[in-house]
C-alpha cells in the first residue's frame, strides 16, 4: 500500500518532487565535494612533504665569487654544531631573472613573471626532493631541462618544447623533458621556482656566471630536532654571523598551499551552507504545501483512527527515499566534481592513492541526508495540530477577523486593477513569500561575496592588502639583489625614457630588503622583509599609530607585534645591513598579506645597501590614463610596463584561476537554484489560488493580465531581496572572508569595494531575467482553468 500511495504522490506532484530532489542532491555533492577536497588537500600534503623529504627551514644565500669558500666553510660549521640541527643541505644554486629564461615556439611570447625568482640547480638527492608528473623520480642529461609545473600551466609549455638560459651575453638552449612537482618552492604564491639541469649542464652555467662577475648562491635546508622553535633556529642562524637572507619554514609552505587549495574547499564548504540552509527552506513549504494539499486525507485518516506518529511516518518515508535518491546523486556527481577543482593539487602534490577523499565525501552526503530527515521531522509536528474538523475545513474554520488588505480599490483609481490585486495580495499574504524573499536574498548574497573576493584578489585592492604602493602603472624590474644606487639609477634613467611620451609623470621605485629584529634580551633574532615604499609612508593606512617619520622609527605589521608582544611606543631592536642594532620606537601597526605578515617599514631617513623584488610604480598626469598606458607599452616594449591588474595577476597566482572557475560554478548553481524555486512557487501558488483565477477569468481578466499580476509580486520580492542581501553580503562578507583566510594562516585585511555596476546591477538584472522566464514558464496552467474550477470558492 505504501508503495502505491507513493507513487501516487510522485505522479501527483512530480514538479514539486524533482525541484526537492535536485536541490538536495546540489547540497550533497557541494558537501561531499568541499569535504573530499578539503582533506585531499590536507593529508595530500602531509604525504607529499614526507615522500619529498622537505626541510622544516630553507634559506637563500648569496655572495660574491671570492668568498665562496669562506662562506661554504661557515655554513658548514654551523651546520654541524649547531645541537638544533640534525641534518643539512647547502645546494649550490644560479639566480636567474625572469627575463632570463627564453621561450620559443608556439610559447615565445610567454614570459615569468617579473615577481618570480628563479634558480637554476641540480636535481637534489637528500632533501627538498622533486618529482616528475607521474610522481616519480627522475633524471636529467645534458641539454635537458626541468620544469616546474606552475611555469607550465602559466606560460603554456609542452614537454619537448626548448627554452634559452641567458647568463651575461652567453645563451644556452635546453629540451623540457620533465615537469617537477616541488614540494618547498612549487606552491603559487611561493615566488622563488627551482628550475633542474644536469651536473655537466650546471657546471657550464657557473662558469658563465663567473665570467660575467654575477654572484653566487645557495638554497640552505636544514632538518631541526622535534621540539625546535623556528625562532629559535633564526636566533642561532644570526648569532653564527650568517648573512641576511631570505628564509621559508615548512609551516610557511603549508601556509601558502593552504592559501589556495584550503580556502578553496573552505568557501566551497560554506557555499554548500548556504545552499542547504536554501534547501531547508524549500523542503518546508513544500512540507507544509504537502499537508495542506492532504488536509482532507490527514483528518479522514484521523477519523479511522491513525495516530499522529504513524501519519509523520507515512510522510517521513516518501522524504527517506527522495532524500537518500538525491544524497547518492549528489554524492556520485561530487567524484568528479571535486576532481575537476582539485586539478591544481593533483598537478603540483603528489597524492596519495588512498580511500580517504571518498569516505569523507560519503560522510559529507550522508551530514546531508540526515540534517534534511531531522527537518522533516521538525516540520511533520505540525500533523499533531490538524484535528479532523480542522481538516475537512482544508485548515480553515471559516471565521476572519481582519480584512484581508488594508486598501481598496476605489481609492486608488488610476492604478491599474491588476497592479492593486498583486501589490494588495503581497502585502496581506506576505508571509507566505517569506521562503522565496529570503531564498532570493541567500542567492544574491552568495553571488555577491565571490565575485567581490574575485575583484579584490584580481584588481589594485590586492596591492593594498599585499602593503604594496598604488600606482596608474608599474614596471617591472629585478628579482635579483641589486646595490640601493643602482636601482636608484635604474629608477632616473626609466623616467627620462617615459616622460619623452608623457611629460609630467612620475616614477618611483619600491623593493624589499632584509633586516633582522630581536627581543630585549638578544634570546630571540629572526631576519623580515623591510619594504621601501614608493610614496611617502603616511599615505598609507594604518590600524594603529601613525607612518614613522625619523631615523629611530618603525611601523610593524600586527602578527610581528602580536608575536613579540609590541605596540605603539614600545621599542625593538633591528639591524640593518649588517650595522650595529640600535632601538626603534614603534609608531604604528599596520595589516599586510606580503611574506605572510613578517614585513614592516622604517622611517624615511634609513637607507639600505640592497634590495631585491625591485619594481617601479607610476603615477599620470591628469587625462586618459588607459591611453597613456597604452602609449607607455607600445613605445618603450624593451619595458615591461604594466595596468594595475596586469600587476596584481603577478601576484595572485593560482587563486585567480581557482576562484574564477569558483564564481562561475556558483553563479550556475545559483541561477539553477532561483529557476527552479521560482517556478515551483509559482506552480503551487496557481494551485492554491485556482479557484481565485478561475472568478478573475469569469470577470473579463485576461491571462497576460493575471500572468503580469504574478510576475509583479515576484518582482517586488526580487527587489526587496537583493537590496537586504547586498546588504547583508556587505555587512558579513568581510569578516567572513577574513575569518576564512586567517583560519589558514594568512594575515592583512580583505576590503570589499567591487565594480558597483557589475556586482550591486548587472548581476540583479540577470537573475532578474531567470526569475521571469521561470515565473512565465509556470504561468501556462492558468490557461487550462476555466470558471467551473470556481467550486469551492
Amino acid at each position: 500500500m505504501f508503495f502505491k500511495i507513493f507513487k501516487n504522490d510522485l505522479r501527483k506532484k512530480k514538479t514539486t518532487n524533482i525541484v526537492l530532489l535536485v536541490f538536495i542532491a546540489l547540497a550533497s555533492m557541494l558537501a561531499a565535494g568541499s569535504m573530499n577536497l578539503m582533506f585531499t588537500t590536507t593529508t595530500a600534503l602531509d604525504y607529499f612533504f614526507e615522500a619529498a623529504k622537505i626541510s622544516d627551514a630553507g634559506f637563500t644565500i648569496s655572495y660574491p665569487k671570492e668568498t665562496e669558500a669562506a662562506m661554504t666553510d661557515k655554513i658548514q660549521r654551523w651546520a654541524e654544531d649547531s645541537p638544533i640541527i640534525t641534518d643539512y643541505q647547502n645546494a649550490r644554486v644560479i639566480s636567474l631573472k625572469p627575463e632570463e629564461l627564453i621561450f620559443t615556439g608556439d610559447a615565445s611570447e610567454k614570459e615569468v613573471s617579473s615577481s618570480t625568482m628563479l634558480y637554476l640547480q641540480t636535481i637534489p638527492e637528500d632533501m627538498n626532493l622533486v618529482f616528475d608528473e607521474q610522481d616519480a623520480r627522475f633524471t636529467l642529461s645534458p641539454g635537458e631541462i626541468a620544469i616546474p609545473v606552475y611555469l607550465k600551466s602559466q606560460c603554456e609549455l609542452e614537454l619537448g618544447d626548448t627554452v634559452k638560459v641567458r647568463i651575461g651575453k652567453t645563451e644556452k638552449d635546453f629540451r623540457i623533458t620533465a615537469f617537477t612537482k616541488d614540494a618547498a618552492w612549487g606552491a603559487s604564491m611561493v615566488g622563488v621556482k627551482r628550475l633542474m639541469v644536469s651536473d655537466s649542464d650546471f657546471e657550464l652555467l657557473r662558469q658563465y656566471t663567473e665570467d660575467s662577475g654575477q654572484m653566487q648562491g645557495s638554497l640552505l635546508s636544514v632538518q631541526t630536532t622535534p621540539g625546535t622553535r623556528d625562532t629559535d633556529l633564526f636566533t642561532s642562524y644570526s648569532d653564527a654571523g650568517l648573512p641576511d637572507v631570505g628564509n621559508l619554514t615548512k609551516e610557511l609552505v603549508r601556509v601558502a598551499y593552504m592559501a589556495v587549495d584550503g580556502v578553496v574547499a573552505a568557501f566551497l564548504f560554506l557555499v554548500c551552507i548556504f545552499l542547504t540552509a536554501i534547501s531547508f527552506l524549500i523542503l518546508r513549504f513544500t512540507i507544509v504545501s504537502a499537508v495542506e494539499d492532504d488536509y482532507r486525507e490527514i483528518g479522514v485518516m484521523k477519523a479511522l483512527g491513525f495516530k499522529n506518529r504513524q501519519i509523520r511516518r507515512l510522510y517521513l518515508s516518501k522524504y527517506i527515499i527522495l532524500s537518500a535518491t538525491a544524497g547518492l546523486t549528489g554524492f556520485l556527481l561530487s567524484i568528479p566534481f571535486a576532481r575537476y577543482m582539485s586539478r591544481s593539487i593533483s598537478e603540483s602534490l603528489i597524492i596519495p592513492q588512498n580511500g580517504s577523499g571518498i569516505i569523507m565525501a560519503a560522510l559529507g552526503a550522508a551530514l546531508v541526508i540526515g540534517i534534511t530527515l531531522l527537518f522533516c521531522l521538525l516540520c511533520l509536528r505540525r500533523i499533531a495540530r490538524i484535528s479532523p474538523i480542522d481538516a475537512i475545513r482544508q485548515g480553515s474554520t471559516g471565521e476572519r477577523f481582519k480584512p484581508v488588505g488594508r486598501s481598496v480599490l476605489y481609492r486608488r483609481k488610476k492604478m491599474p486593477p491588476v497592479v492593486f490585486m498583486a501589490v494588495n495580495d503581497l502585502l496581506s499574504r506576505f508571509k507566505s513569500y517569506t521562503v522565496l524573499a529570503i531564498t532570493f536574498m541567500l542567492c544574491i548574497a552568495v553571488m555577491i561575496i565571490p565575485l567581490n573576493l574575485r575583484h579584490f584578489i584580481t584588481g589594485t585592492e590586492m596591492m593594498t592588502y599585499l602593503g604594496m604602493s598604488g600606482g596608474d602603472f608599474y614596471v617591472a624590474g629585478s628579482n635579483t639583489y641589486m646595490d640601493t644606487e643602482d636601482i636608484e639609477s635604474m629608477r632616473q634613467s626609466m623616467e627620462t625614457e617615459l616622460r619623452k611620451d608623457i611629460p609630467g609623470l612620475e616614477l618611483q621605485s619600491e623593493y624589499i630588503s632584509s633586516v633582522k629584529i630581536s627581543t630585549d634580551d638578544e634570546k630571540t633574532k629572526e631576519t623580515v622583509s623591510e619594504t621601501m615604499m614608493a610614496w611617502p609612508l603616511d599615505q598609507y593606512s594604518y590600524t594603529k599609530g601613525t607612518a614613522p617619520k625619523l631615523d629611530n622609527e618603525v611601523a610593524l605589521t600586527e602578527s610581528i607585534a602580536e608575536r613579540y608582544g609590541k605596540t605603539v611606543g614600545n621599542t625593538i631592536r633591528i639591524t640593518t645591513d649588517g650595522q650595529a642594532e640600535k632601538d626603534f620606537i614603534i609608531t604604528g601597526l599596520y595589516n599586510s598579506g606580503m611574506n605572510l605578515g613578517n614585513v614592516l617599514r622604517l622611517g624615511t631617513g634609513n637607507t639600505l645597501r640592497q634590495g631585491y623584488n625591485v619594481n617601479f610604480v607610476g603615477k599620470l598626469p591628469a587625462g586618459d590614463h588607459e591611453t597613456m598606458v597604452n602609449t607607455l607599452k607600445e613605445n618603450h616594449k624593451e619595458l615591461k610596463v604594466m595596468t594595475p591588474a596586469d600587476y596584481s595577476a603577478q601576484y595572485s597566482g593560482g587563486f585567480a584561476d581557482q576562484l574564477n572557475t569558483i564564481v562561475l560554478i556558483v553563479l550556475m548553481i545559483i541561477a539553477l537554484i532561483v529557476f527552479l524555486i521560482t517556478a515551483l512557487f509559482i506552480r503551487l501558488r496557481i494551485l492554491e489560488q485556482k479557484q481565485s483565477i478561475a472568478i478573475m477569468r469569469s470577470s473579463g481578466f485576461r491571462v497576460s493580465q493575471i500572468k503580469a499580476g504574478l510576475a509583479l509580486q515576484i518582482f517586488l520580492v526580487l527587489t526587496a531581496s537583493a537590496i537586504v542581501g547586498s546588504i547583508l553580503s556587505g555587512v558579513f562578507g568581510e569578516p567572513m572572508m577574513n575569518g576564512l583566510f586567517s583560519l589558514f594562516g594568512v594575515g592583512g585585511h580583505i576590503s570589499f569595494n567591487g565594480n558597483f555596476f557589475e556586482i550591486y546591477i548587472l548581476c540583479p538584472l540577470s537573475l532578474l531575467v531567470v526569475v521571469m522566464t521561470a515565473v512565465f514558464t509556470g504561468c501556462g496552467k492558468i490557461k487550462q482553468i476555466h470558471i467551473w474550477d470556481i467550486t469551492g470558492e
